[in-house]
């Protein structure tokens, strides 16, 4: 709808986050941040800096980039297995990886949606 306002995420919070987990120590780093890191940044440069969207050429392999990530990131932070009381403690990694995919589409609002303003854009405004 014209003048419909969509939700995004802030990509820049979200990559904050992946790259502290990149920063671990080796013994309990993960392949996927890096992965999702370097993706988020190629949807954004795949939308001319957020300045436009991502092609139709070029979102379908983004996307499929981005379900095998969580795939990859579900194998390396499985759910934490329940205990005797209470609700198991997830880590951060995880916590993390179900965000992504829960508002996936808040993600990646920018790099489908013109009227999705970058936070940049809009203190510039």
């Amino acid at each position: 709808m014209p003048g419909e306002v969509k939700h995004s995420l802030c990509n820049a919070h979200l990559l904050r986050e992946l790259s502290s987990l990149m920063k671990l120590p080796a013994a309990l780093q993960k392949s996927w941040p890096a992965g999702m890191h370097t993706l988020l940044m190629d949807y954004y440069r795949a939308s001319k800096y957020g300045k436009g969207v991502v092609s139709m050429e070029e979102l379908p392999q983004l996307d499929r980039r981005y379900t095998e990530l969580l795939t990859l990131a579900d194998r390396e932070e499985p759910p934490p297995k329940g205990g005797k009381r209470g609700r198991p403690q997830q880590g951060k990694g995880r916590n993390l990886r179900d965000r992504l995919e829960k508002w996936r589409e808040a993600v990646l609002a920018y790099s489908r949606h013109p009227a999705v303003f970058l936070q940049q854009q809009s203190r510039r405004a």
